[in-house]
């Protein structure tokens, strides 16, 4: 069985999506499948252009966007 998890975080700069790469390397380790950065505007293009997709956060657009995603076998090691 294959687990997937995803998470969408809000960067304040652009420095904070690399420290928060590294922090996900050290701790996710070799279940981190994607890590993805996006500046606000990559997410309107996305927003415009894809159908279906949602902001994550619809208060309100932001200047950074960071999509982490995760992918394992064994549930209680993946956690």
């Amino acid at each position: 069985m294959k687990l997937l998890g995803m998470i969408t975080l809000l960067a304040e700069n652009s420095v904070c999506h690399q420290k928060l790469l590294l922090e996900a390397k050290r701790k996710l380790g070799e279940i981190l499948s994607a890590f993805e950065f996006l500046d606000h505007g990559a997410m309107d293009l996305v927003l415009k252009h894809l159908e279906g997709v949602r902001n994550p956060f619809p208060s309100s657009m932001h200047n950074f966007y960071v999509l982490i995603e995760t992918t394992g076998s064994s549930e209680s090691y993946d956690r």
